[in-house]
């Protein structure tokens, strides 16, 4: 193997989706006897457990090269190209001497330093593009969408997470680039090794779970009236709201609960480290998000044997074939109704767990992962 060392850059320190994806992939192309080096802003969550798996990593602040026109970012972004083009491209240089690297990757699109260090020494460029940003989060880029329409064009590959990020990308650039749809991977495990999912019985007291961000665009608050909307069919309903985010959307759904008069079936977890421990003490996951760009969580929940209920839409819609590998809705009455079928008809949910937990196991695996991603590289 010719070309195997590969610099791979994220723009957070945490363990969420995207993170958590890119370290799936590394652990695979590990396997394959590729060598990786990590480098990220500064220390936190993601970098320990990055040195728990021995992988290599180092700490170079850069920034992202996207803003929100409203948000006082946008006074800042231009510090940031500068800071990013100078001193971030100086330390990339310098590490280059020591862990002389063949390719530049990239784990999410809205940062745009790995384009201008693919650029600076004149290595192909990875660019994993893993979120509706504009669409969806209200993200402009600088200098220009046109600007980074080129240094889009110039990437080697660009990997969407799904055929929703895909047509996405084509559409908001108005360009053809030079796009490939690779899902993400979630799991290391045999994919014949399916677990016997125990009898399902009927739910009198669901403990309903979402997970993400907050952020409006999740729709945590249309789960938080799907509760109160169920809650005299089912008095003993629970909600869990596990995430962190803008606090401006924690208080909107702490004053919807407390209108709401929920303060005892809805519970606002923060952030949560044991995420197989949370799946399990929860019925049925709900997705109401309505811009996701593939869908983690869905996929997590079907392999830890629990039922998705998820907005008709995006890389959701794309997860979840309705009736076959989860539940699908398109409003708020959508979401109640399959709250209700999913709690009144268990022999419905076995089926659907069966089939999901097998469909998982089969198509997200970290060495699937790692092989399809393997012919970029070549």
């Amino acid at each position: 193997m010719e070309a195997n060392r590969l610099l791979l850059l994220t723009h957070y320190s945490t363990c969420l989706g995207a993170n958590n994806s890119m370290l799936n992939l590394i652990l695979g192309l590990q396997r394959l006897g590729y060598v990786c080096h990590v480098v990220l802003p500064q220390a936190g969550p993601f970098s320990d457990k990055l040195a728990e798996q021995q992988i290599p990593h180092s700490f170079i602040p850069f920034y992202p090269n996207t803003y929100r026109p409203w948000h006082p970012s946008r006074f800042r972004v231009r510090s940031y190209d500068a800071h990013n083009r100078q001193t971030a491209l100086a330390a990339l240089a310098t590490l280059r001497e020591a862990y002389p690297y063949d390719w530049v990757y990239s784990n999410s699109s809205v940062f745009n330093m790995g384009a201008l260090l693919a650029a600076h020494f004149d290595l192909p460029h990875l660019w994993h593009v893993r979120e509706l940003a504009a669409l969806f989060y209200g993200y402009a880029f600088y200098p220009s969408k046109a600007a980074v329409r080129a240094q889009l064009q110039a990437a080697h590959q660009l990997i969407c997470i799904s055929k929703t990020v895909e047509q996405y990308l084509q559409s908001y650039f108005e360009a053809t680039l030079p796009t490939a749809v690779l899902f993400d991977a979630i799991h290391h495990k045999d994919p014949a090794a399916a677990t016997p999912i125990p009898k399902q019985q009927p739910l009198t007291a669901p403990k309903l779970l979402t997970v993400g961000s907050l952020h409006p665009n999740k729709q945590h608050h249309v789960a938080i009236r799907a509760v109160a909307a169920l809650r005299q069919q089912f008095p003993d309903i629970q909600l869990s709201i596990a995430g962190t985010g803008r606090p401006l959307y924690y208080w909107r759904l702490k004053l919807l609960i407390a209108r709401l008069g929920l303060q005892r079936q809805v519970h606002l977890l923060g952030h949560v480290n044991d995420m197989p421990a949370l799946y399990q003490a929860h019925d049925l996951v709900i997705m109401p998000s309505r811009g996701e760009g593939l869908g983690r969580v869905t996929l997590e929940a079907m392999l830890h044997q629990r039922l998705v209920i998820g907005y008709n839409h995006s890389g959701t819609a794309e997860l979840l074939e309705h009736n076959e590998r989860g539940l699908l809705y398109d409003d708020d009455a959508g979401l109640v109704a399959a709250i209700q079928q999913a709690c009144t008809q268990p022999e419905q949910r076995q089926r659907i767990l069966e089939q999901a937990q097998t469909w998982v196991l089969a198509h997200f695996h970290e060495d699937q992962y790692a092989q399809a991603f393997q012919t970029f590289l070549q």
